[in-house]
């Protein structure tokens, strides 16, 4: 498995996602929603003046923070025309995530509308020092 890959479900979409380290896991969580929502298209995107989002956020578990950041990054997108291509971190642990989201300004339309990150069947898991995550995106 890549770092992140998309994959279809019966009535949602959803993408893998994996990493060493929590930065890790967030940085491929945005790759890949990235890559469900626009395929390939983003590498002739135009990244000039970014705009940086503050994000912070503190849950229950890391599954948690990850569905609000992916909401966060759901909602700079289709309320605000912002595609986030980078994070910057202050502080990340399993209950809490507290970061700078880099922003462009969209030239794309996106290939899909998803409405809502669900927590239909997410779990963080981790085996040999990697954590695997499978995020399921309503469509």
């Amino acid at each position: 498995m890549k770092e992140y890959e998309t994959f279809p479900t019966t009535a949602d979409v959803g993408i893998r996602i994996k990493g060493i380290t929590y930065k890790d896991l967030f940085k491929n969580a945005i790759k890949g929603l990235n890559l469900l929502i626009f395929e390939n298209e983003t590498s002739s995107q135009n990244y000039n003046s970014p705009i940086i989002y503050p994000f912070d956020f503190k849950g229950d578990s890391l599954e948690n923070v990850l569905v609000n950041f992916l909401s966060e990054v759901l909602f700079l997108l289709y309320s605000k025309n912002r595609m986030t291509i980078d994070i910057n971190f202050e502080e990340v642990n399993e209950n809490y995530l507290k970061a700078d989201l880099v922003t462009f300004n969209l030239d794309l339309k996106p290939g899909i509308e998803i409405k809502s990150v669900t927590y239909h069947n997410l779990k963080v898991v981790e085996k040999k020092g990697i954590k695997y995550a499978e995020i399921i995106f309503d469509i």
